[in-house]
């Protein structure tokens, strides 16, 4: 059995049977089960793995993390001494070409932000954030990638592919091709063809993290005779001369982004997420591997900042609202959908969050601040927007979701958005009321919500407050608001409860 230690990665070749039964034993701890429907029952099933494998596997990969657990392991087997090569393949910074970025505009880094910036650059390939929100992840990507002076590659969600192009090309002076965005396999089939000819010249590249699952799944299904692309996964950072790799908010698509690591050989990488704790034990063990607790930066701990408030609401019928999900767990898009389908109760409902909006933003707001509100459904989100707006023409009022502009959020007064389309990587500047309407017990989701809420640059004697709804007739509602009480207890200023006197 054969060992290639990479930057990122393990991979196993030269398999007998006795080794691919032992490889698929190591395997299983990384194994993460769900719950899927089996006629009218549901069970748990093998969801995803946290490793890789060629469809014959003939070849299998593991995090780099896990090589001392790995050689112990295969030991147990027999693999050890002249029956285990192992091949180390190092990486530099001379090993990839050197890029002048050029300057647009960019401040000197705060006091606070060098420490981390220096962490970025020192020993070390691999390097994990987790700065909390609003304290500068993304600068600290851009200045760190100025001062390496390597071509770039930023990885992340396709719905943050507009706000980091704003941010690139505010900061950097590109001219033609010296600024890529890639999304699709067209796109990146293109991109490996000018890094053969000779003739990529560009400085930055954008490319969504499906575009690079699409990639490493071909390659495995194809047991690397792939038909499409021309430069197989492993070999892709250094024959396209990307010498950095910059994965944002890494918590989102985890398993995609963790599959990425067991291709990837390249000098530095830096991972970004405010929220690398998860309700789920699996979850952690897994985010352990990849970026060991003790190898993270966070900044030197979480600044409070926000002022949190729980408003509870009572319901006259609340046994004819819906509220399971297709696997029979508590769903809020359900909620909503059955609440807005009984006419009264709705009505009341809409009127408790106009309530809400005039008593805790507009009464008190002072021009330049701006609130937020979170909704499960698109639909609900139209509906409300369109209500505010009416109510408050004065007022600038936004929908924000798949296929809307993210500048109009950033210019509106109240911006209506689902979690999942506002809920991370969003800045709104001078926002000064969050109010979560959706009820939902991820800790991540409910963290990165509240990490919306950003000091007030301009107004910093004013402290801004995230508010969430809580049915008090709903169990899932009462204990999903005892988690986030823990929850925020060591990220909020303060917490408060509050009763509000609408009856729905």
């Amino acid at each position: 059995m054969r060992l290639d230690i990479s930057s990122h990665n393990i991979k196993v070749s030269q398999i007998c049977q006795r080794g691919r039964e032992a490889l698929i034993q190591f395997c299983k701890p990384l194994i993460q089960m769900g719950l899927e429907r089996v006629g009218r029952q549901y069970s748990m099933v093998p969801k995803r793995t946290f490793a890789g494998a060629m469809k014959d596997r003939s070849e299998f990969r593991f995090h780099v993390n896990q090589l001392d657990d790995l050689k112990q392991h295969l030991g147990h087997f027999g693999f050890k001494g002249d029956n285990l090569t192992i091949v180390e393949h190092k990486t530099s910074a001379s090993s990839f070409p050197q890029v002048e970025h050029i300057i647009k505009e960019m401040f000197e880094p705060r006091e606070q932000q060098v420490p981390i910036i220096d962490y970025v650059l020192e020993d070390g390939t691999v390097k994990m954030i987790t700065l909390q929100t609003g304290k500068g992840k993304t600068y600290i990507a851009m200045r760190t990638a100025w001062l390496m002076g390597l071509r770039t590659c930023f990885i992340f969600k396709g719905m943050y592919v507009e706000r980091w192009m704003q941010d690139l090309e505010k900061t950097f002076e590109f001219e033609d091709g010296e600024l890529l965005m890639v999304r699709g396999s067209g796109g990146l089939i293109k991109l490996m063809q000018m890094a053969i000819s000779g003739v990529l010249k560009a400085k930055m590249i954008v490319i969504t993290n499906k575009t690079m699952y699409n990639y490493i799944k071909d390659y495995e299904t194809t047991n690397g005779k792939s038909k499409l692309y021309p430069i197989p996964p492993h070999e892709f950072y250094e024959r396209t001369g990307i010498g950095y790799r910059v994965m944002d908010e890494v918590h989102l698509d985890f398993h995609l982004n963790y599959r990425q690591d067991l291709y990837t050989h390249t000098y530095k990488s830096l991972s970004l997420s405010a929220t690398m704790v998860s309700s789920d034990q699996f979850m952690n063990r897994m985010y352990d591997i990849a970026y060991p607790i003790h190898k993270r930066n966070d900044g030197g701990g979480y600044h409070k900042y926000i002022a949190v408030t729980a408003i509870l609401y009572r319901m006259t019928r609340p046994d004819i609202i819906r509220c399971k999900g297709g696997t029979g767990g508590y769903s809020h898009n359900a909620f909503e959908e059955s609440l807005m389908s009984k006419k009264l109760m709705f009505a009341n409902y809409l009127k408790m969050i106009e309530h809400i909006v005039m008593q805790k933003f507009i009464k008190r707001r002072e021009d330049g601040q701006k609130m937020l509100i979170f909704f499960a459904s698109v639909k609900l989100c139209t509906l409300v927007a369109e209500r505010l707006q009416k109510i408050h023409p004065s007022l600038k009022v936004a929908r924000y979701c798949q296929g809307d502009e993210y500048n109009d959020l950033l210019d509106a007064d109240i911006g209506v958005s689902t979690i999942l389309s506002a809920g991370t990587a969003v800045d709104i500047r001078n926002l000064r009321i969050t109010l979560m309407t959706t009820s939902i017990d991820s800790r991540q989701s409910n963290e990165q919500a509240l990490g919306r809420t950003r000091e007030l640059a301009d107004f910093p004697g004013i402290t801004p407050e995230f508010l969430y709804l809580v049915n008090t007739d709903n169990d899932r509602h009462m204990a999903y608001h005892a988690n986030k009480q823990a929850f925020f207890r060591l990220k909020a200023l303060s917490q408060a409860v509050a009763e509000i006197s609408f009856l729905l």
